[in-house]
């Protein structure tokens, strides 16, 4: 695994919800190696353990990476105080990509996992299909974006104050065909759900899994998953994309 670490400089923050928040780095070395589904090691200010957050977007020709990041703990809440002109100290990029299918590629994500699947479209070939999770329209963000990049978006809300009332897996279930790909992000139940549809349907499906992580770089033991066939994985350093037939929960 070849990552870096440096400090770099903040070019843009912007604020997507009450507790989703956008930042844009200037870190062309990183940005030159990195690819949609992998992440970076942050060191929030003030702390001494580093956040894991992943890619939205990485834009290699000026040379920056976004980042879209939950406010969940006093961690994330520091990072959100961060605005352009600060510095940050990030490793990466670490772990594995996305590997688009050479048909029809879907996109399911739900909550902050939504956020590293519009880099992975915008980079896809040919069809692509997004379809997002959110506890309520107030809770969404990012729609124009995943319009204007994907072939189809759908909308899927819990409460039904927007897009389709219910959860991504209904749109999944009744929209898939033979051929289609599969890249799914969000909270186990969802990554859980979406692996057993795609697999009674003889689907590639490829999971990207959130995990509390240590060390970032597979030293340590905290972000380790179940695999399929017996024992762990570490997510940080065999993912965090998986083949869904290789882990369980």
């Amino acid at each position: 695994m070849k990552y870096l670490q440096g400090t770099y400089p903040v070019t843009e923050y912007r604020q997507l919800t009450d507790t989703v928040f956008a930042l844009t780095v200037h870190a062309p070395d990183i940005a030159g190696l990195a690819q949609p589904g992998q992440f970076a090691h942050l060191l929030v200010p003030g702390f001494t353990l580093r956040r894991p957050i992943s890619f939205s977007e990485i834009d290699r020709q000026a040379g920056t990476l976004r980042f879209v990041v939950l406010i969940n703990g006093e961690g994330t809440r520091a990072l959100s105080a961060v605005r352009p002109g600060d510095t940050i100290d990030l490793i990466g990029p670490i772990g594995n990509r996305f590997l688009p299918g050479p048909g029809r590629n879907l996109y399911v994500g739900g909550g902050i996992g939504v956020a590293p699947l519009l880099g992975a479209m915008k980079e896809t070939k040919g069809e692509t299909v997004a379809i997002l999770g959110f506890k309520s329209g107030k809770s969404s963000y990012l729609l124009e974006e995943f319009n204007a990049a994907a072939t189809q978006c759908i909308l899927v809300t819990e409460d039904g104050s927007a897009g389709e009332q219910g959860f991504p897996t209904a749109p999944l279930a009744r929209m898939l065909q033979p051929g289609d790909t599969v890249h799914a992000c969000g909270p186990t139940g969802l990554l859980s759900a979406v692996k057993d549809v795609c697999e009674k349907a003889g689907i590639t499906c490829y999971l990207s899994i959130d995990s509390r992580m240590g060390c970032g770089v597979g030293a340590c033991l905290v972000c380790t998953c179940k695999k399929a066939g017996g024992g762990y994985a570490h997510v940080c350093k065999d993912g965090p994309v998986f083949l869904s037939t290789e882990v369980t929960f």
